[in-house]
């Protein structure tokens, strides 16, 4: 292959991605019952015009504290957690007033349903997290439109009953343990999704800023959650009882487009141990199941219920799960990590499932000068995937699996170029438990300090090269 063709692969696979799953939507799509907004990654140096994501819009609060005269600063940066892909987001619940869909009913109010909010301090490591409140409503959104959505260009107010915690013992002595945070912005429409800066309104403390940059997928109805399988902490016993072996695979999560926050469970295949290994899959060889069943996320309990059905060596298994140890992370409308633990599965194992989306984290280093970083690629064992480095993650790559946060500038050239002698290993295949390692070689020149770059990318099936998911989006700032 040429240095040319190398170059373009990533960007014709990667923007060939929405065209190829918008004839999966449906049209007109459905309405949707909840409405999700999500933290966008910060902007990076030069963000596009276009988006209407300027310098200083990172979603941060910013907090000057002075006891005995002397100011501590501090910056909690929202979008850090998605380093983790452990991203903050609302939900709000669409009223029954909008079914079906009125003319004419402006300011409908949304009751908030779940939320979750948490800013990094990159400086002290300190955090602080907005969570539900124990007790009583949890607010409302309210669009300034004669529509009950949120359409661009019509400004949106809200409020969220927030439990305020942080990890800093400054901070603690003068934050309110509890808050009514007010919100205001209005949307500006992408291609596959609209952004709102949200400017945010947080009593009891002295603030210079506090603003929430936030997406809202258009799609959502088209997405189904690939979740695989995380090599050290997913784990079976053979049999029931017995000694732990790894657990290795994959299931889907498609949405149900009537309640939102029920999935089908498509495409499911485990293995538990060494090859050949004990098969849990939707195939005895003879007959195929066209699902593994259903699961509902609770967003206020963030339990998993629903039954499961599938084959385990061959048995067909039916299990309701009990609800011990079955949960998830992230959003109900996008869960970004599942557990589920069984035991006795056709007499023959005891399940314990811990699955993320693919994903990309941290082995070894964190972006020294003149040193090595290592990182993990998460994805099917076998999955072909392309990740990146660009300068800026926003607008990225927007189609409806979910935005690919890489933009197509030439430090992303740079990274896909094989030549480029900083990053490694970044487009290539899975290994058998899905896992492959990224290089990152930090030239040894002190002028980089500071320097910040983001990676991020996509994964595909080995054989038709059909996109399965889009990663994290994982800073890098150069130490």
């Amino acid at each position: 292959m040429t240095l040319t063709l190398r170059r373009l692969l990533p960007i014709l696979a990667l923007t060939a991605i929405g065209p190829a799953l918008r004839a999966q939507c449906p049209s007109p799509q459905p309405i949707p019952p909840t409405v999700t907004f999500f933290v966008l990654p910060e902007g990076g140096l030069t963000p596009p015009p276009s988006t209407g994501y300027q310098p200083g819009d990172e979603s941060a609060l910013r907090v000057v504290l002075a006891p005995g005269g002397v100011p501590t600063s501090y910056v909690f940066d929202f979008g850090e957690p998605q380093r983790s892909d452990r991203n903050g987001y609302v939900v709000l619940q669409r009223p029954a007033s909008c079914f079906p869909m009125p003319t004419g009913a402006p300011f409908v109010p949304h009751p908030v349903l779940d939320f979750r909010f948490q800013g990094v301090d990159r400086a002290t490591g300190a955090t602080i997290t907005l969570k539900p409140a124990a007790s009583g409503p949890l607010g409302t959104w309210i669009p300034s439109a004669a529509s009950c959505q949120f359409p661009a260009g019509a400004p949106v107010t809200g409020t969220l009953s927030c439990d305020v915690e942080t990890s800093d013992p400054l901070l603690s002595a003068v934050l309110p343990t509890s808050a009514l945070v007010t919100l205001s912005g209005t949307p500006v429409l992408g291609n596959y999704h609209q952004i709102v800066l949200m400017t945010v309104g947080f009593p009891g403390v002295a603030s210079t800023s506090f603003k929430l940059h936030l997406k809202q997928d258009l799609h959502e109805g088209c997405i189904t959650w690939l979740n695989v399988a995380i090599a050290g902490q997913a784990a079976a016993a053979v049999p029931p009882g017995g000694p732990s072996v790894p657990l290795v695979g994959r299931f889907g999560l498609k949405r149900d487009q009537t309640t939102w926050i029920d999935y089908t469970v498509k495409d499911l295949s485990l293995v538990a141990g060494a090859s050949p290994g004990l098969s849990l899959s939707l195939t005895d060889g003879v007959v195929t199941l066209p699902d593994a069943g259903t699961l509902h996320f609770d967003p206020a309990t963030h339990v998993i219920s629903g039954t499961l059905s599938f084959f385990v060596g061959g048995v067909l298994v039916t299990r309701t799960l009990d609800g011990v140890g079955d949960s998830f992370l992230g959003s109900a409308t996008m869960p970004t990590e599942v557990t589920i633990t069984e035991s006795g599965l056709g007499g023959l194992v005891d399940l314990a499932y811990v699955g993320e989306r693919p994903s990309i984290g941290a082995l070894a280093g964190d972006f020294e000068i003149g040193q090595l970083t290592t990182l993990t690629v998460r994805a099917r064992p076998g999955d072909f995937y392309i990740v990146g480095l660009s300068l800026t993650p926003v607008p990225g790559v927007n189609q409806p699996v979910g935005d690919v946060f890489l933009t197509d500038d030439a430090f992303f050239y740079f990274s896909v170029d094989p030549t480029n002698g900083v990053i490694f290993n970044n487009i290539a295949f899975a290994g058998a438990d899905g896992t492959n390692t990224i290089f990152v070689f930090v030239p040894p020149v002190p002028s980089l300090l500071g320097f910040t770059s983001y990676l991020a990318g996509a994964t595909f099936d080995a054989a038709t090269f059909a996109v399965l998911s889009a990663t994290n989006v994982y800073r890098s700032t150069l130490r």
